[in-house]
């Protein structure tokens, strides 16, 4: 992906910061395996959502300029556009992940009657009584 002026700022912001800023995401450092918050969209330089990209930031914990990778949690957490198309089918994968997200997230509204799938409860009995 290019980095391309997104919107008209003083100064002007690319895309991947502008994504950055709205959604930061949590990486893994290579050099001491720690978590930190990058506002950036370093995952569009990895190879594969296992692999650590090719980008390089700063660590606030091992304070070396290493490469990072997403964690695993986050990944339903980018845009659904913003997949890097190297990674092929895990976007199938990123997309099920979102599914099954929202599908609890309706569960959670306490719908009489049905599951966590929308499909009917074997308790048949009246959802008023």
């Amino acid at each position: 992906q290019e980095k391309q002026p997104l919107i008209s700022e003083d100064p002007s912001i690319c895309d991947a910061c502008f994504l950055g800023k709205e959604v930061p995401l949590t990486y893994e450092c290579e050099e001491c395996q720690q978590a930190q918050a990058i506002h950036s969209t370093l995952y569009r330089s990895q190879p594969t959502s296992t692999s650590f990209g090719n980008e390089m930031w700063p660590c606030n914990v091992c304070q070396k300029s290493t490469h990072w990778k997403l964690r695993f949690e986050q990944l339903p957490l980018i845009p659904a556009g913003d997949i890097p198309e190297e990674w092929g089918t895990a976007c199938l994968e990123l997309a099920r992940m979102r599914v099954l997200r929202a599908r609890q997230s309706i569960a959670k509204l306490d719908l009489p009657g049905r599951d966590v799938d929308g499909k009917r409860s074997l308790d048949e009995g009246c959802a008023i009584m």
